[in-house]
């Protein structure tokens, strides 16, 4: 009697078992269903977008009834199709960048050359103020160096006569 009741908690232990990883493997299946159709609504919606006929299932209890091999490949292609698509939506936004980007350079480079343009003409006004300011100047120092220079003939003649004196007086002094 024994040995039957062991035996029998024995099976009823492994079915307990059995049903456990059956759950799990049923929960592990329906969260991968539950993903799979959460993926396959935002691919619908973009489906939308880009108006595509192609019917989706999105049913999670349907997708639940797939085997898990099919889902998890599901799950990969979808995975794919949307970095793809994802891809193909990168580059069409670069595209209008780049387009964008030389529209801004066409319609700046007239404003640039404008801009030039002027800086050029100020520039060469600066630099001719400058010239002027120089010559006058040059012509005030030159006036004012020929007039120190007339001022100073005044005194030439007399430095000579005071040098001829004070030569005179060493002179007498060293021959005496």
């Amino acid at each position: 009697e024994r040995e039957r009741l062991r035996a029998e908690a024995v099976r009823r232990d492994r079915e307990r078992q059995e049903r456990e990883r059956a759950e799990e493997e049923a929960d592990t299946k329906r969260r991968l269903a539950e993903q799979l159709a959460e993926q396959r609504k935002t691919i619908k919606k973009a489906m939308k977008k880009s108006d595509a006929k192609k019917e989706i299932e999105t049913d999670v209890d349907a997708l639940a009834a797939m085997s898990t091999q099919k889902l998890v490949t599901e799950q990969r292609e979808l995975i794919a199709d949307e970095r793809a698509e994802f891809e193909k939506r990168l580059e069409t936004l670069r595209k209008k960048q780049d387009y964008l980007e030389r529209a801004r350079r066409e319609a700046e480079a007239p404003l640039l050359r404008a801009a030039y343009e002027k800086s050029l003409v100020t520039d060469r006004e600066k630099h001719e103020q400058r010239v002027k300011d120089f010559v006058n100047s040059a012509k005030q120092s030159r006036a004012h160096a020929v007039a120190n220079q007339a001022r100073l003939r005044k005194v030439v003649e007399d430095k000579a006569k005071f040098e001829a004196a004070r030569l005179e007086a060493r002179r007498a002094i060293h021959e005496a």
